[in-house]
Order: C-alpha cells, then structure tokens, then sequence
C-alpha cells in the first residue's frame, strides 16, 4: 500500500472516530435515577432497584398487596395505599434532586376515583413544592380526576401546569409526565399516548431542594394516594414518545428502556485503535 492510500485510510478512519466520539460525548446519557418495583416485600422498606440506594420507608396504611399485582410478567406485587394517613418516605440524595429535564413514571390503579373537586392524589412529591411534584388534580365539578398535574419550582418560581384527562382510574394505567426544559414543553401521557402537554414551561429549572421525597402524599398530612402503584421511577432527562410507549406495553422496564453507551463506546475506541495503529505504518514506512 503507498503512503498516499495508507494516508487516505488513516484520515477517513480518524474522521469517522471523531464524528462518533463527538455524537457520543456530546449527547447526555439518560438515566433512571430512582425505581421501585415493590417485588422485595413484605417489609418496611421497599429497595431502589437502581445503584443509588434510595430507599423508600413504608409510613402508615401503606403495604405490599400479592393481591393486585401489576398484569406484565414478573410482577407478583405492588404496593397499597389507604388513601388517609399511608405514603413511602424517601431521603434526599442527589440522583433525585433532578435539576435539569425530568421524567417521571409509574404504573397506578385508583380504589377511589371520584373524590369531589378540589382534591388531588399525589403520586410523588419531592420537598413538597420546593422542588417537583406530580399527582391527579380534580377541578371538575363531576369529581373525576380529569387532569394530571405537575408542579415545578426552580428556586425563585412556582409553575403548575394542569394538563390531558386521565381517565378511567379504576384499572391499572400507566401514567408518565415528561419535563423538557431544552424545549419548554411539559407532555403527560396515558398508556403511551400523549394526553396533554403545556408548551409554555416559565421555570428554567428545577430547584435542588434538601426535603425527603415523598410517594404517595404531598406531605404526612395531606393529599394521599387512594388505591395501588408499581414500577414507579425517574429519569434524569426527557424519554422520548418511543420509550414511554416501550414502558407502557411491558416491552421494556425502567432499567431496560434506555440503551446502554458501552457497545457504541467500545465501537469507538476500536476506530481510534485503528487510527494509531494506521499512524505507527506511516511512520515505520516514512
């Protein structure tokens, strides 16, 4: 091979690494942050089945229930809120203090879908309102829990955003809202469908907030969830309309849906590999 093929080799091979290695390096890699799949009871904690170690403590009339598990394969239990005095507890960390685009999941069947207007069940509440918080908000004079609601707040603002119309609470649904502040758009989904979203996000931000995380409830005294959850989990970035569909129809999990880095990694390095070794033939041939 002469020099000018070898150099020709060396510069497309190099090209194309740099190009993958920028895709790579400048993209974020989403993660879930937090997931409890509730499949480790009876107890009094429920595990994060993540590496972050967030352990959520049962409180009150909250328990693991065999007797409604979620209808996917490998779930054999969830876990069972009363509705008047029982959340899960969860500790500060700085996986779930999410700052940034957000994504929160999780699978819920209601016992009490017709509460009257006014009401609301949480189905999780980091630091109350000083941080993210997400529940079913009912302002219909009929008390169905029309419209999801999440609460944003980035330190000096305050944003609730009232969106999409939950529907028939009384079966297992899952239920998602995606927080993208690269767009400013807020989208809720139900069952892998888009359900609302509010295209004018006016918090920059999410705040870091040293308040424990609530499941279930805003606070220990108010606004509880009434019926059952599963797989409830977080993301650290916007899911795409594909992945919420992938969690909805049990194709994926909360630790599966998003593609691990390494194989496109390892793809990489290998091109680098090449470019030096390529490198080394110009010299030894020069």
């Amino acid at each position: 091979m002469s020099q000018l093929k070898v150099l020709k080799s060396v510069g497309r091979s190099c090209l194309l690494a740099v190009s993958m290695l920028c895709f790579v390096g400048g993209s974020a890699h989403a993660d879930v942050v937090a997931y409890w799949d509730f499949e480790d009871g009876p107890g009094a904690t429920t595990a994060d089945q993540t590496a972050n170690g967030n352990t959520a403590t049962l409180i009150g009339g909250t328990a693991f229930d065999s007797s409604t598990p979620l209808p996917l394969a490998g779930s054999t239990q969830s876990m069972r809120f009363n509705g008047t005095d029982g959340y899960l507890t969860v500790a500060d960390s700085a996986s779930i203090s999410v700052t940034g685009s957000l994504t929160l999941s999780a699978w819920i069947k209601l016992d009490n879908p017709n509460e009257g207007p006014g009401s609301e069940q949480t189905i999780l509440a980091k630091d109350r309102n000083a941080s993210y918080r997400w529940g079913l908000r009912n302002i219909s004079a009929v008390g169905n829990y029309n419209p999801a609601r999440v609460i944003l707040n980035d330190g000096s603002t305050t944003q609730s955003n009232i969106v999409g119309a939950f529907a028939n609470g009384s079966v297992w649904k899952h239920v998602a809202a995606v927080m993208d502040f690269s767009t400013g758009v807020a989208r809720h989904y139900q069952d892998g469908v888009q359900i609302g979203a509010d295209t004018a996000l006016t918090v920059t931000g999410i705040a870091d907030s040293a308040g424990s995380m609530l499941i279930g409830a805003f606070n220990p005294s108010s606004s509880f969830f009434d019926g059952v959850m599963d797989d409830v989990a977080i993301f650290d970035q916007a899911l795409s309309l594909d992945q919420i569909v992938s969690l909805s129809d049990g194709s994926k999990t909360p630790l599966t849906v998003i593609p691990e880095p390494g194989a496109m990694g390892l793809f990489v390095l290998g091109l680098v590999s090449i470019c030096v070794r390529r490198a080394r033939l110009i010299r030894f041939y020069a």
